[in-house]
């Protein structure tokens, strides 16, 4: 039990959100409920956690201040170090062309603002089992 509890607290899930509200109440749900919420408000924070943070999740919003969602994806999918992380994208583009450009660009799994915290969890225990 102890190791479990261990592994839970341990593991990592990088969020990259420029909406406040969402990055603080996604970052508490998940602090609060054992994980380890990495937040960066732009995508150039975002890559560099990436990389240099080795998260087991990333959760990517598109629309970003500075590099798009679609390229930060490209990005990660293209470098051995990051290739391999779950992406769950969270955005608020829900036509089937984008969800088709998400699964097309190497994410793993699609969730639409605004955030239901149970498809959350649904999503994240799918990636980072307890």
């Amino acid at each position: 039990m102890l190791w479990d509890s261990f592994l839970k607290k341990s593991t990592r899930i990088l969020l990259i959100e420029d909406d406040l509200t969402v990055l603080e109440t996604t970052a508490l749900a998940l602090d609060t409920n054992g994980y380890k919420a990495i937040k960066a408000y732009n995508g150039k924070d975002g890559l560099d956690y990436a990389f240099k943070k080795d998260p087991a999740l990333i959760i990517l919003d598109v629309n970003l201040p500075d590099i798009d969602g679609w390229k930060i994806l490209s990005t990660l999918r293209e470098a051995p170090k990051t290739k391999a992380i779950p992406v769950i994208m969270l955005t608020t583009l829900t036509q089937l062309s984008d969800i088709n450009r998400a699964f097309e660009l190497g994410a793993n799994d699609y969730l639409p603002k605004p955030l239901s915290l149970s498809k959350l969890f649904e999503k994240v225990t799918k990636y980072c089992p307890k």
